[in-house]
């Protein structure tokens, strides 16, 4: 199975039963709307959700290629095993022809220093990678933030790359 990674920031917001579409939902890689007897959620792009919402942002698209049959069994149980042994929280959604899996973003600093996703995975990984081998962070500029708190055990980058920059770290 092949994934592929959406640029676009997303968010999902609920909104009341029966609600209408609002006219600030849209996006330009996925855009989905679940209506239940309870509430109604969409999917969109974050940079169009109002901040008085109710939402989670970030989050990235990860679009399993396709199409895929119907009869396929444990696709998702696949994909998603990886990320709940690291810990990392996912929401998924499927359309008729593919599944899709999004996943919260993360915010690095000018230090390379970086937010995780709370179980401290990568702390653990990067200090067993072959001495020399440098960590990079691919992220999008949008996840750069003034300063990222870091702990005795949290662990930096070499580098930040993003659409924009290169930052790369001396330590």
């Amino acid at each position: 199975m092949k994934l592929s990674r959406y640029p676009e920031t997303l968010a999902v917001v609920k909104l009341p039963p029966g609600a209408e579409v609002p006219d600030w939902a849209e996006s330009s890689s996925i855009f989905s709307i679940t209506a239940t007897a309870t509430e109604t959620s969409i999917v969109c792009a974050a940079r169009s959700v109002p901040r008085k919402s109710v939402h989670q942002r970030p989050f990235t698209a990860f679009e399993v290629q396709g199409p895929l049959d119907f009869a396929l069994t444990g696709v998702l149980a696949r994909l998603l095993a990886p990320l709940a042994d690291a810990e990392v929280s996912v929401f998924t959604l499927s359309t008729y022809d593919t599944d899709w899996i999004l996943v919260p973003g993360v915010a690095f600093d000018r230090s390379c220093n970086r937010v995780g996703y709370g179980a401290g995975y990568y702390d653990r990984f990067l200090p067993r990678t072959r001495p020399g081998v440098p960590a990079v962070a691919v992220a999008f500029a949008m996840q750069m933030v003034p300063d990222v708190p870091a702990g005795g055990t949290d662990r930096r980058v070499d580098a930040i790359v993003t659409e924009v920059e290169v930052i790369r770290c001396g330590h």
